[in-house]
């Protein structure tokens, strides 16, 4: 492993980069957007040498990026103006994916992204990119003592989806249940302790038996039951009767069941 470069930008210290045993051996140069930026980086870190421009990076066959997304198109257009790529691997850590640097792929370097997967406290990552540049991050994934696992560029997307339905549609579900139980009378203390006693038994039977664990009156194909709890919920609050149909329609075309209900369903959101 060569030393690296690190290009820096927002809460540099919560990146994983920098909690490397042997940071102190292999980061080189530190760059940002401004030399005041990158001296403080380097300042925090209490390693590496602060650059006052990209073209400093000259030296260096290995370039991490740690920036906040936003600035990421930003600082991957100055990198490739700033240096010759030929031959140097470029890294982002934590961010984006590597259709981001395709600039930098342009000009021959190996480019890739390495992230760390969400509640596994930096013990497991997904990489993806050019063979040199998921090299590099299997480096630094065996720097940390994690586990490593590579995933096509372009289904990347699809990784984020699945952390995407996993907290921002799932959490949303979550408070539609919430707010469900709360219609029928519960205090939200009773309805929170409800609540966690099913998802916990959701999750473990699902985790057991997957697809197999689907259950209830949807899963049964039940339409009037179905009926009832739709009508109840849109009669208390008509946003939890469209969550609860929406919802109801897409798991019954996820699993490809029980069409007369679908179809029931369906009719609902026409006369809506």
């Amino acid at each position: 492993m060569k030393q690296f470069a690190l290009v820096g930008g927002g809460r540099v210290t919560s990146c994983f980069v920098t909690k490397l045993p042997s940071l102190s051996v292999w980061l080189g140069p530190v760059a940002a957007r401004s030399y005041r930026l990158a001296s403080r980086i380097a300042n925090q870190l209490g390693v590496g040498v602060p650059v006052r421009g990209y073209a400093e990076l000259d030296r260096s066959a290995i370039v991490l990026i740690t920036v906040p997304e936003p600035q990421v198109p930003g600082t991957v257009e100055a990198l490739a103006e700033a240096l010759s790529w030929k031959g140097r691997v470029a890294l982002l850590c934590g961010v984006a994916d590597s259709q981001a640097l395709q600039p930098l792929a342009e000009r021959g370097a190996e480019t890739g992204s390495l992230h760390p997967v969400t509640g596994f406290h930096l013990q497991r990552f997904i990489a993806e990119g050019s063979p040199g540049a998921v090299r590099v991050a299997r480096w630094l994934v065996r720097e940390l003592q994690a586990t490593f696992a590579e995933i096509d560029s372009g289904r990347l997307p699809a990784y984020r989806a699945a952390l995407s339905l996993s907290t921002g549609v799932f959490v949303p579900l979550l408070e539609a249940a919430m707010q469900s139980l709360q219609a029928c009378g519960f205090h939200k203390t009773a309805a929170s302790a409800i609540l966690e006693r099913q998802i916990q038994q959701a999750l473990r039977a699902y985790c057991y038996s997957g697809r197999k664990s689907w259950s209830g009156a949807l899963a049964a194909g039940d339409l009037e039951q179905v009926l009832r709890e739709f009508q109840t919920l849109a009669r208390a609050n008509p946003v939890l009767g469209r969550f609860y149909r929406n919802a109801a329609t897409s798991a019954l075309e996820l699993y490809g069941r029980h069409p007369r209900l679908k179809e029931a369903l369906h009719a609902l959101a026409a006369s809506a």
